[in-house]
C-alpha cells in the first residue's frame, strides 16, 4: 500500500476514474493514516468520493448520500484545486451526478457518466 500522499493521490485518482471504487478507498486510507493537516483533510474528501460513488453503485441511497454531502463538506475549502486536482470541477461533477438523490428523483442508471478526478492544467 502506498504511504506517501501524492502516490496514494496518483493511485487514487487513476482507481476512482476507473470505476474501482472501493480499491480507491482502500489506498487512500493507508496515505490518510500518516498524513497531516491539510493534507489529512484532502484525502477524507477524495475516500469519501470513492465511498460515495462505491455506495451509489451498490444501490445504497442513504450511504451515498451521506458520503456525497460530506465528501463535498471536506473538498470545499481546497478548491479551486489542490495537490495537483480541479477540485472545483470534481465538486461540480459530484453536485451534477448526485442531483437526482438530493432532489428525490430517480437514479441515474448505473452507466450513466460518473464524476472524474481531473487534473490541473498548468497554466503556459
Amino acid at each position: 500500500m502506498l504511504s506517501d500522499p501524492e502516490a496514494a493521490i496518483d493511485e487514487g485518482v487513476r482507481l476512482i476514474n476507473s470505476g474501482a471504487f472501493f480499491e480507491a478507498h482502500e489506498v487512500l486510507e493507508v496515505a490518510w493514516r500518516g498524513a497531516a493537516d491539510p493534507m489529512k483533510q484532502f484525502l477524507k474528501g477524495l475516500i469519501h468520493v470513492a465511498v460515495a460513488l462505491y455506495q451509489y453503485e451498490r444501490r445504497n441511497e442513504h450511504g451515498a448520500r451521506v458520503k456525497y454531502r460530506s465528501a463535498i463538506g471536506y473538498l470545499t475549502p481546497y478548491a479551486p484545486a489542490y495537490a495537483g486536482l480541479d477540485v472545483s470541477a470534481l465538486i461540480a461533477e459530484m453536485n451534477h451526478f448526485f442531483k437526482g438523490i438530493e432532489t428525490g428523483q430517480e437514479w441515474r442508471p448505473l452507466d450513466y457518466p460518473r464524476p472524474r478526478v481531473r487534473r490541473v492544467h498548468p497554466v503556459s
